[in-house]
């Protein structure tokens, strides 16, 4: 986990910024919904939440796909 570790937070900050916004965003729109559907391929994983929301998560090193949706190595996409 060295890769997380940097004492310049003034690199960081944009970047922690963008993605704590993303991941505020998703919980504003999913908070109280449903999951009605969880799996995984290898490293990707797929939930899906009632109000037909997607989140695909890829724990590999990798891009990966998910049937026709790219997930981008180490992140995720919500379709």
């Amino acid at each position: 986990y060295d890769y997380l570790y940097y004492v310049d937070w003034e690199k960081w900050k944009e970047t922690v910024l963008e993605d704590a916004a993303a991941v505020q965003n998703l919980y504003d729109r999913l908070s109280g919904v449903e999951i009605s559907a969880h799996e995984r391929r290898d490293n990707l994983a797929c939930t899906i939440y009632a109000d037909g929301t997607a989140v695909y998560v890829n724990y590999g090193e990798e891009d990966a796909l998910w049937d026709e949706v790219s997930v981008p190595a180490g992140g995720w996409r919500v379709q």
